[in-house]
């Protein structure tokens, strides 16, 4: 488990064994299941709940009210086997929306308000 010194929790945030947070914003009342993996810059806001195996990394904001189910992935580069430097874009999930379990959420999306 590691969270980096640099990463805030917000009050009433429950965060279970085995989770990896670098650098990121999680918002109050949230819920992070087992094995999470959040990366740098990520903002997730207050009362969210992110289950197990989640990986969300840099570039994606998410809103108040999301949930993330198990296993749901973002990914945040559109051309990963492409020579040189990369452009990381970020994706947006708005308030109350919901991603179903083993989704895979490609980068540069933005998923509507209450949308799932």
């Amino acid at each position: 488990m590691v969270i980096t010194p640099d990463t805030e929790v917000g009050d009433g945030t429950v965060i279970w064994d085995f989770v990896n947070l670098w650098g990121c914003r999680i918002g109050r009342n949230c819920r992070i299941g087992s094995f999470v993996e959040i990366g740098r810059g990520v903002v997730v806001g207050d009362d969210c709940k992110i289950e197990a195996f989640a990986y969300i990394p840099p570039g994606v904001r998410i809103g108040n009210g999301v949930f993330i189910g198990p296993r749901a992935t973002f990914t945040n580069d559109r051309y990963p086997v492409a020579r040189g430097e990369w452009a990381l874009l970020t994706t947006v999930v708005e308030d109350g929306a919901a991603v179903g379990a083993g989704a895979v959420v490609l980068p540069g999306l933005r998923i509507g308000r209450r949308a799932g």
